[in-house]
């Protein structure tokens, strides 16, 4: 395998986990009390 076919598809696994973890903050930050909240969208 290419190095650099390496190394391209382990950053895209990265950006999209680093995604995943921030939409699932997101979703925590949504769910808590709205007081404790600025409403950010």
């Amino acid at each position: 395998m290419d190095v650099i076919e390496t190394i391209t598809q382990a950053a895209t696994q990265t950006s999209f986990a680093t995604e995943r973890v921030q939409h699932l903050a997101r979703v925590a930050d949504r769910n808590r009390p709205a007081s404790q909240n600025t409403v950010d969208t």
